[in-house]
C-alpha cells in the first residue's frame, strides 16, 4: 500500500472548498499518514457531488491506516483515504457503514505532488453507488455564499418583526429608489439576492453589519 505524509485536510460534509477559500476558523486536520489510491477517471466527480457508498472489501483495505496529530498525540482515523484519479485527488473520510460523510480537497503542492505519485500506481477497482446528490454547483464562492444567506437571513428577520422603516431604507440604500410598498420592498430584495450576484450586495452586506454593530 502507498502512503502519502504529511499534509493539511481541510474535511467538510457539503461543498468541498479550493485551498485559496480555507478559512481560518476551519479545523484543518494535519495528516500524518494516510492511503492513496487510485481510481478510474470520472469517479472522483461523483465523490464531489454525491453521498457515497463504498463497498466493504474496500473498507478493509483502510482500517486504522490513517494518523492524524493531535495537540498531545497521535489518533487513528477508522476509515479514510485519499483518491486520485491521474487529474485530481480528494480525501474521504468513510462511517462503518461504508458512507462517505466528509471530503476534502488539498494543498495545491500537495496535490502536485499526489498526481505525480498515482501515474505510477495501478488502479484500484473501486465499487461504489450513489445514493443522493447533495450539492449543486452554483459558481459561488465562499464568501458570496456567506453573504447572501446572511442577507437573505437579516432580511427575513426584519420582515418578521416589521421593521418597515429599516426595510425602506435599504431598499433606497440597494436600488437607489424609493417605495412605500412594503410587499413589494420585500419580494424585490429577496428576489434579486437569491438570483442574482453583484456588488451591491457586498455593501448591503457591510450596511447591515454595521447597523447590527450600533444596536
Amino acid at each position: 500500500m502507498v502512503y502519502i505524509y504529511d499534509i493539511l485536510l481541510n474535511f467538510t460534509n457539503g461543498k468541498l472548498y479550493d485551498f485559496f477559500e480555507w478559512n481560518k476558523t476551519d479545523k484543518l486536520e494535519h495528516v500524518k499518514k494516510i492511503p492513496l489510491f487510485r481510481v478510474e477517471k470520472g469517479i472522483i466527480n461523483k465523490f464531489c457531488y454525491y453521498e457515497i457508498k463504498v463497498d466493504q472489501s474496500f473498507m478493509s483495505k483502510l482500517y486504522n491506516m490513517t494518523d492524524v496529530y493531535t495537540s498531545r498525540s497521535i489518533n487513528k482515523i477508522p476509515y479514510a483515504c485519499l483518491l486520485c484519479d491521474g487529474l485530481n485527488a480528494i480525501a474521504i473520510k468513510i462511517d462503518k457503514d461504508g458512507i462517505v460523510k466528509y471530503r476534502s480537497k488539498l494543498l495545491l503542492d500537495e496535490e502536485d505532488e499526489i498526481l505525480c505519485i498515482c501515474q505510477k500506481l495501478n488502479v484500484t477497482n473501486l465499487n461504489c453507488s450513489e445514493i443522493r446528490k447533495i450539492y449543486t454547483e452554483n459558481f459561488l464562492t465562499r464568501k458570496e455564499t456567506k453573504i447572501k444567506n446572511y442577507l437573505l437571513k437579516e432580511l427575513q428577520s426584519i420582515y418578521k418583526n416589521k421593521k418597515y422603516e429599516e426595510l425602506k431604507y435599504l431598499y433606497t440604500e440597494y436600488y437607489n429608489l424609493k417605495s412605500d410598498d412594503i410587499e413589494f420592498i420585500y419580494k424585490s430584495l429577496i428576489d434579486n439576492i437569491t438570483n442574482e450576484t453583484n456588488p451591491k450586495q457586498n455593501e448591503l452586506y457591510d450596511l447591515l453589519q454595521l447597523i447590527g454593530n450600533k444596536n
